[in-house]
Order: C-alpha cells, then structure tokens, then sequence
C-alpha cells in the first residue's frame, strides 16, 4: 500500500506530501496473463487481485484453472522462471490438462514479456504517488485501472513492446 513516488507538477518549492498509513502490513497481489488469439488476432487481459494475500505456488495453478475455464482451445503460456510457477499442483495442473503448454522466458528477460509492460504502465503512470488508505480502496483501483487498460490498442502496444516477433 505504500505508493510508488514518482515526479510530479508541482511548483518549484511546493512538496506534495502523500499522506499514508505506516506500519502496516496490507497488500494486494495481482496476476495478470494476455491471451492473443492465433485466429482472430485480438488481445484479451485476465487478472485476478487478491487482497491481503500473495500469489504463491498454491493460487497460481488455481489462477490458470480460471484462465482456462475462460479460454477455448489449447493454450500456450509463456512465463518467467519465477519459484511460483513451479510446484506439485503446477504439474498436477499440467496433468489433467490436455491444452495447456508451458514454454518459458530465458532467465531474467524481463524485455521479453509483454505482462511486464503492463506492470510498469500501472506503476510508472496509472498508480504514481497512488497512496490509498484501506485495502479495499487499493482494490477497488487497481480493478479499475486495470479495465482501463484492457483495450485493443493498449494491450497490442503491450505486446509489441516486448522483443518478441510477434
């Protein structure tokens, strides 16, 4: 809940001060996967939030499991190599799913995957010097940020930023 400061407008001498509760431990983890259809060639954002939690190797199968109920057809996920992405109910998952591919990035390539640059969009420009008071205003914001910048040519600039060939 701590906001990520950034430069601001203010005039020369004019401080803004960002008023935030200290000594807290509330947090919300988002997870977010962009799904290009090879077909129709469209774009679609999934994201899950969840308040006062994290995603561990526990809840990102269980997010993939929503992914998948969402997305008809087989599927290829790209992923970083992060600890979370692996795990027993990761490849439980990939067991009993027929349609689901996991190929993932080279290790620390962020340059490499297109969620990154939604993050940073969300960091660097929609939530600068964001400070909410309650976990429920975090939330709350972040959906909405985040339906904001599920449009077509929001999340294709996403894509194309990324170094991959598209």
């Amino acid at each position: 809940m701590a906001p990520v400061v950034g430069r601001t407008q203010a005039r020369r001498g004019h401080t803004p001060i960002l008023e935030q509760r200290g000594a807290h431990r509330h947090k919300a983890s988002v997870a977010a996967v962009l799904s290009v259809s090879p077909v129709r060639h469209h774009v679609r954002l999934f994201w899950q939030v969840l308040p006062d939690s994290f995603v561990d190797t526990e809840t990102y199968p269980a997010i993939l499991e929503d992914l998948l109920a969402e997305v008809a057809g087989p599927i290829i996920l790209l992923q970083d190599r992060a600890p979370i992405h692996r795990g027993p109910a990761m490849e439980e998952l990939l067991d009993e799913q027929g349609r689901l591919w996991i190929e993932e990035f080279p290790p620390y390539a962020p340059e490499l995957n297109p969620v990154e640059f939604l993050w940073t969009h969300l960091k660097a420009h929609e939530l600068a010097n964001f400070a909410p008071l309650t976990v429920e205003h975090l939330v709350t914001t972040l959906c909405d940020k985040l339906c904001e910048a599920n449009d077509q040519h929001r999340l294709r600039s996403f894509l194309f930023s990324s170094d991959l060939d598209w």
